[in-house]
């Protein structure tokens, strides 16, 4: 896969700092959709087989990190894999928000192996005027 910056995602965040947060390879990644409306951020991905006692999340104001780890039930019995698609054991998934993040706001549902990260935006705040006066 090629080596994309991260810079034009958001030009204030450097791809060094985020370095550790991309690169994980012991770790699956997690695959998420994500969508938004006018006042919110929703994050959506199907994690079945993980208990919520093994989910992480973890938001600031444009970075939000989701990890956890799924057991495989039969970890010890011997087995000739056929095909072995699925991820068993830690993931994570680190994710640059396009915008801020009310983070007291933040919510999070996890039902029938579905979470749901609900990340209300916050508003901008409007340029301030600077009255500038002659000394």
């Amino acid at each position: 896969m090629p080596d994309y910056s991260l810079e034009f995602l958001r030009p204030e965040i450097s791809t060094e700092a985020l370095a550790p947060l991309l690169t994980h390879h012991d770790e699956g990644e997690l695959a998420v959709d994500i969508y938004e409306t006018d006042n919110v951020i929703f994050i959506k991905t199907a994690i079945a087989g993980v208990k919520p006692e093994d989910l992480s999340l973890s938001l600031t104001h444009d970075l939000l990190t989701i990890r956890g780890k799924r057991h495989d039930e039969d970890e010890h019995g011997e087995r000739k894999y056929l095909c072995h698609e699925c991820h068993w054991g830690k993931f994570s998934r680190s994710i640059i928000l396009p915008a801020d993040i009310k983070v007291d706001k933040a919510e999070a549902t996890f039902k029938s192996g579905i979470l749901i990260i609900k990340l209300p935006k916050a508003k901008k705040e409007n340029a301030i005027k600077v009255k500038v006066e002659e000394e």
